[in-house]
């Protein structure tokens, strides 16, 4: 009784390549994806908070929020032109919508 190997490999065994070739693709799409932006002449001024590669791209418009709250946590004052953090957090936007209703 000698099964192929595929199905004598436990569930995660199976799936765990799928996963790991969707995560290497995303990331590499996000990279060129990137990189293209990056290159770009834009009719204005790029805001970024870091330089370096790749940082660039990735560190503008609600970056500034997202880097700060890694750095120090969330703020109750304003953080950037009169704007607070707190509305990046995860459940915000869930929370918004059900006080609507």
């Amino acid at each position: 009784m000698t099964g192929s190997p595929a199905a004598t490999r436990p569930a995660w065994g199976r799936i765990l390549p799928a996963v790991l070739l969707a995560f290497i693709v995303s990331r590499l799409v996000l990279v060129a994806i990137v990189l293209i932006l990056e290159a770009l002449p834009l009719p204005y001024e790029r805001t970024s908070y870091a330089h370096g590669l790749l940082l660039t791209g990735l560190t503008g418009q609600d970056a500034v929020y997202y880097l700060g709250i890694a750095a120090q946590g969330y703020h109750l004052a304003p953080v950037h032109a009169g704007h607070v953090d707190w509305v990046f957090l995860p459940a915000f936007p869930c929370s918004r919508a059900s006080s609507r209703f």
